[in-house]
């Protein structure tokens, strides 16, 4: 286990972090997607289970920091990546989890959980069915830099370097993810 994240096994991690605001805030945070575009991705508002939807990737939206040329696609100087999903499970304020179609093999099971923490939230996001290592490690390091994202976006200040953080967690997560 690393602070960023549990490995549960080769194709599934979970990530706990507290957040600085009520459940109800995390959750709008989750589901709309004009608060989500400003710390993860634009598309579709998430309205219950069955739900298809998209997402749009494009971190500029959420960042001025440039990416790396590893990641350059999301820049904003391309249209944004779209990935497409299914609402599984949908409880306001309290889970949610969908299928995640990023490529063209099969979907990842993305599981969101919130429950009160004091004044906060604690959020446990479960990420299964990833197809390989690689994947884990992008999956682990992106969940963490956009929490940050998220948490700074809570908080009402500035968000720090998005793409500083994917390096320094992708290089973590590298030491510690079984090969």
């Amino acid at each position: 286990m690393t602070q960023l994240a549990e490995i549960l096994s080769r194709e599934a991690l979970r990530i706990d972090r507290v957040l600085p605001a009520a459940p109800d805030r995390v959750w709008a945070n989750l589901v709309e997607a004009k608060k989500r575009s400003r710390w993860f991705c634009a598309g579709d508002d998430l309205t219950g289970v069955g739900q298809r939807f998209e997402l749009h990737f494009g971190h500029h939206r959420i960042t001025d920091e440039p990416p790396p040329e590893k990641y350059k696609r999301f820049d904003g100087t391309q249209p944004d990546f779209v990935s497409h999903g299914e609402i599984l499970e949908f409880e306001p304020n309290r889970r949610l989890r969908f299928s995640w179609m990023e490529t063209a093999g099969g979907a990842s099971d993305v599981l969101f959980e919130l429950s009160p923490r004091g004044d906060g939230t604690h959020l446990v996001i479960t990420h299964s069915k990833l197809p390989n290592r690689e994947e884990l490690v992008g999956v682990g390091g992106g969940w963490n830099a956009h929490l940050n994202v998220l948490e700074d976006e809570l908080m009402g200040r500035k968000h720090r370097g998005f793409w500083t953080d994917i390096a320094r967690f992708e290089v973590e997560l590298e030491r510690v993810v079984p090969k």
